[in-house]
């Protein structure tokens, strides 16, 4: 419930390749987002694929929400595919949520009705704001229940 606000970096692109949806050894476009989120005062950043399309925040998978529909980049933009992002995909398909994987532009997503990002150390983070924009959080938080649940 409290403000999350993220920005983003865009200095370091992160390249789509057959192997970029796995982490590795090359952390040094998240410890640059990570300073850069620090430097600016804001929970998170979204990182970039070289076409200017959302990939990921810094440790975590991005999903938004527009017209009742849920939304995640596909791991070829360059996000990877972490654990939470698998198994909500799973949980969302079995409870009958309209889910689609989709490329997102940074002006797209101000266009959404809910963010949030998610990562299997903590579960699912609403998003409040992205760059002067504001977000509800009632499906994020129904979502969040229900797999607590």
């Amino acid at each position: 419930e409290e403000p999350f606000r993220i920005g983003i970096f865009e200095e370091v692109k992160k390249d789509s390749s057959t192997i970029s949806y796995f982490k590795s050894m090359n952390a040094l476009p998240y410890i640059l987002a990570s300073i850069y989120k620090s430097e600016n005062n804001l929970n998170d950043c979204l990182l970039l694929n070289s076409k200017g399309m959302v990939a990921e925040a810094t440790s975590s998978n991005i999903f938004w929400i527009k017209a009742g529909e849920i939304f995640s980049p596909p791991v070829s933009d360059g996000g990877v595919e972490g654990v939470m992002r698998k198994n909500l995909i799973m949980f969302l398909k079995e409870n009958n949520f309209p889910f689609k994987e989709k490329s997102v532009s940074p002006a797209e997503l101000k266009t959404a009705d809910e963010v949030f990002l998610t990562n299997v150390g903590w579960g699912i983070k609403q998003v409040t704001e992205f760059e002067n924009v504001f977000y509800q959080t009632k499906i994020t938080a129904e979502i969040f229940k229900m797999i607590q649940q």
